[in-house]
């Protein structure tokens, strides 16, 4: 097999934190205006959090990598990995499907995931942070499949709360995660190419006729 290890064409980290009239968890979610946008930054950030759920106001903020894969038709597996420098208890990730068209703006970049905020499309498992370090998320059938049918790779990375539940964060709840870019990249598993070679670990070849040039 071989490893093909990609970095990101480009990346930004965006910011919400806002009241609402109604304190409704799914419309914070549905809004599509930020108050933060980084592009290109060297820090990036997952947050689930309550400021004053009694006026609906919560912050939440994700990350979105994109990778050029126009070379890739043939994946069998990819891992994205990235390195986390803090998380708070209770704090998860996962990773789903992007639908932006570039360029970042203030209303294209927040929850522009694909079937968002209802059912937007995993590309991994949810998984709830328990280290600092290098993390990787194995990807599943459906961003493998996106791999190769697509010139290009959009990766959020967003906690987990705003994908596994309606509900919104309790009162002082604050699930959050930070990372960098050390080492930020999606490494593509692929076939070996075709071989002009015959290797034999064990037996042995009989010429029955002809022979054997070398």
């Amino acid at each position: 097999m071989a490893v093909t290890n990609l970095t990101p064409t480009t990346g930004a980290f965006f910011g919400l934190a806002t009241g609402l009239v109604a304190p409704a968890w799914a419309n914070f979610r549905a809004i599509t205006e930020f108050k933060n946008l980084t592009v290109d930054g060297s820090t990036y950030e997952i947050v689930s959090r309550a400021l004053n759920p009694s006026s609906g106001d919560y912050e939440y903020d994700h990350s979105c990598f994109i990778f050029d894969t126009s070379s890739i038709t043939d994946a069998t597996a990819a891992t994205f990995k990235i390195n986390c420098t803090s998380f708070t208890a209770g704090a998860s990730a996962v990773l789903v499907r992007g639908d932006i068209t570039l360029p970042f703006s203030s209303t294209h970049g927040l929850n522009r995931m694909f079937g968002w905020p209802t059912s937007a499309t995993p590309f991994s498992l949810q998984s709830f942070l328990g280290n600092t370090g290098l993390l990787s998320f194995m990807l599943n059938a459906a961003g493998v499949s996106y791999i190769n049918s697509n010139n290009s790779i959009q990766i959020y990375l967003i906690e987990g709360k705003q994908l596994s539940n309606l509900t919104a964060p309790t009162s002082g709840q604050n699930l959050r995660a930070q990372f960098n870019t050390t080492n930020l990249q999606l490494s593509v598993t692929t076939p070996d190419p075709p071989s002009d070679y015959m290797k034999i670990s064990n037996g042995a070849i009989k010429i029955l006729s002809g022979k054997v040039s070398l």
